[in-house]
């Protein structure tokens, strides 16, 4: 005998069952089973149990074939009293399925008999929202398309469907996390037209990524686990009543509550094309000894419609780092890294300024530099600061047709021993000519392509120093930095 279970009976309700077996069976017999139940030669379990029957009962099943064999096995019958459970949902919506199954409208469940129902909307316009459940209690929350609970004497259940509020709304959301007012990490949600999502997160040190679904109202509540510590908890809502609502949430972790707004993408980016952004020394930090003097640099590429942008430059310390990104809704890009490895941060957000000529389009933000104390490289004590971003298109038209010609060169601001300057003029070969005070920079050249400049520079009667630094199109000047061997100081270049 194969059959290794029978399925469960209901009091007054037909019964259909068949034992199954293998070595050519030529005839079945049983024993055990209630009154108005029975089994024919053949296997098959008929009838319908009667009154009082209710309860498990052990069948006694034997099988034989034409060498006489027989083959006895002993199963439980379960025989449960009539429940009424009652189905509805719009058809045209949505459909419910189940097990064990069920129609829409009046059913004949088993009392405590465990059901499970799936309901799923028919077309991309709809979505499954809730249950109303009566006359049961549900085993897991109602807004869960998966319902399942025990059945009673009488119950009741009704798939809700609503209209999708996420057909207009899918896409990428993308912002920072903040204690406070500092960045604490970055997180992107790609939302799909139905509702489910997927989240990266960087948080500290860590990245992370969770799967959820957004219910009808816009919520979200969930965890991400990790090893060998406790589990993030995740908090998301969307305001549906809104078009181009921003994700709100929380994220915590080690017990730190950090909250976040997610924008979505950006409709209207910036035309693709290159920005020169320079990432100016924190005038309010005094000590060039304790705190970087050099002006930082960057090269910006915005790669393609959807605002995709790709970064690569110099911080004000002479250190390099590269970053990617997609501008959001209202020209924001959210800007989160980790250019001095972990417990470092280059965090804020930058905001793209469109014209209706892109030539002068601009790039402005605030972002917080944090390094943290090392063994090695420049500024070893580490420092917190914040940087007063700047940006404009950057067209490849070189300083000579900005009509400024020639350029004040200053190399200053207390890390040498006098402060260095004079006039660059810029050649047809891209490369400089440098007069007065400024004769001591031995080489300069101006890389059409990029809006970087670089050179030499001998200090006094010491060794030759390398800066490097960017040209800004449209503000018309240069900034930069000096590289020493335990700090950095600024480079300017502005117009006469």
């Amino acid at each position: 005998i194969t059959t290794t279970a029978l399925p469960e009976a209901i009091v007054g309700q037909l019964y259909d069952g068949q034992i199954s077996a293998t070595n050519s069976p030529t005839g079945f017999s049983a024993q055990g089973f209630p009154a108005g139940m029975s089994m024919d030669p053949s296997g098959r379990i008929s009838g319908s149990p009667q009154a009082g029957s209710a309860g498990i009962r052990r069948i006694a099943i034997t099988v034989t074939n034409v060498g006489g064999d027989a083959d006895p096995k002993a199963l439980d019958l379960v025989i449960r009293e009539p429940g009424i459970f009652v189905l509805d949902y719009d058809s045209t919506r949505g459909s419910v399925s189940g097990k064990p199954r069920v129609v829409k409208g009046k059913n004949v469940l088993g009392q405590e008999q465990h059901v499970a129902l799936f309901a799923a909307p028919n077309l991309p316009q709809f979505i499954f929202a809730d249950w109303t459940l009566t006359g049961a209690a549900p085993l897991a929350t109602v807004n869960n398309p998966k319902l399942k609970f025990i059945m009673t004497e009488s119950a009741f259940a009704k798939a809700n469907f609503v209209p999708n509020p996420f057909l207009t709304r899918s896409g990428s959301y993308t912002g920072l996390l903040r204690d406070a007012t500092i960045p604490a990490g970055i997180a992107t949600v790609k939302l799909t037209k139905t509702g489910p999502f997927s989240l990266q997160l960087m948080l500290g040190d860590g990245t992370y990524t969770l799967a959820g679904a957004f219910n009808a109202e816009g919520n979200f509540t969930g965890k991400i686990s990790r090893l060998g510590r406790s589990k993030i908890d995740v908090t998301l809502q969307m305001d549906l009543s809104v078009s181009d609502s921003p994700i709100l949430g929380a994220i915590v972790a080690d017990g730190t509550t950090t909250d976040l707004v997610l924008f979505p993408a950006e409709k209207a980016a910036p035309a693709v094309g290159r920005f020169t952004l320079t990432l100016p020394a924190d005038p309010t930090q005094s000590d060039p000894v304790v705190y970087p003097a050099g002006h930082g640099y960057a090269l910006l590429r915005i790669v393609d419609a959807k605002g995709n942008v790709r970064v690569t430059g110099q911080l004000g310390d002479g250190q390099s780092f590269s970053l990617g990104g997609r501008i959001a809704s209202e020209q924001r890009w959210a800007v989160y890294a980790q250019p001095h490895g972990k417990r470092s941060l280059l965090g804020g957000v930058l905001t793209f300024t469109k014209t209706t000529a892109p030539a002068s389009d601009a790039i402005t933000g605030t972002l917080r530099w944090e390094k943290p104390v090392t063994t090695t490289g420049r500024y070893r004590g580490g420092f917190v600061g914040n940087i007063a971003a700047e940006g404009s298109r950057y067209q490849k038209q070189g300083l000579a047709a900005l009509g400024i010609n020639p350029w004040n060169l200053s190399i200053d601001a207390g890390v040498l021993p006098s402060p260095i300057t004079g006039t660059a003029v810029l050649n047809a070969n891209y490369s400089f000519t440098l007069s007065g005070a400024a004769a001591s920079v031995t080489s300069m050249e101006l890389n059409k392509a990029t809006g970087f400049f670089s050179g030499k520079v001998q200090i006094g009667s010491g060794a030759v120093r390398h800066f490097n630094g960017v040209l800004l199109e449209g503000p018309r000047f240069g900034r930069g930095v000096l590289l020493l061997p335990g700090s950095t100081g600024p480079i300017t270049l502005d117009p006469p």
